[in-house]
């Protein structure tokens, strides 16, 4: 009998988690949760900086291809700006400044710098190059390779694009020859 009442005694007694257990989980639960959280964040920005220095050098790339064929094809430069590029070719002119991004709002990151812009005079709005430009630069040379500045004398263009984001700078430069030209 005193077998009996001990088997019920403990039947009966009900199981379960203390108060202070439950609070013991719920609080390492909630600092995993925190954990966890901000490991996303980071990957997050990461992925946004990687993102953002791929479309930087993709850019780069892209823009001195377009440059360098643009200017293998041009018969000579209209003027020696440092800052802006303005070749004739047989078919018009065709410009390369810097400017601002009007819809610098539709990026998934702040942009920094300034945007490379392509304009040809056959068209009205001019074409986004690079995005994050923090230097475009154009040396001149004539036909003995000295630094000119009368634009009738160049024949070989040197450009530098830099590009910056978040501390990262990229840089990319090429010295390309105008078309029909002995130099070199």
């Amino acid at each position: 009998m005193h077998l009996q009442k001990t088997v019920r005694k403990k039947l009966s007694v009900q199981t379960g988690f203390t108060l202070t257990e439950l609070l013991v989980v719920i609080c390492l639960f909630s600092l995993l949760s925190g954990f966890f959280v901000q490991c996303f964040v980071f990957a997050m920005e990461q992925y946004q900086h990687s993102i953002a220095l791929m479309e930087l050098e993709d850019n780069l790339s892209s823009s001195m291809d377009w440059l360098a064929s643009d200017l293998a094809e041009s018969i000579a430069v209209s003027n020696c700006n440092t800052d802006s590029l303005t070749l004739q070719t047989a078919d018009g002119k065709i410009y390369y400044t810097l400017g601002t991004d009007t819809q610098a709002k539709e990026h998934f990151y702040d942009l920094e710098g300034k945007t490379f812009y392509r304009r040809e005079n056959t068209q009205k709005n001019r074409q986004p190059m690079a995005n994050f430009i923090s230097c475009f630069r154009v040396t001149y040379y004539d036909e003995t390779g000295n630094p000119t500045e009368n634009a009738s004398s160049v024949k070989i263009v040197e450009i530098l694009l830099e590009g910056t984001w978040n501390d990262t700078v990229i840089s990319q430069s090429q010295a390309v020859r105008l078309k029909d030209s002995d130099y070199f």
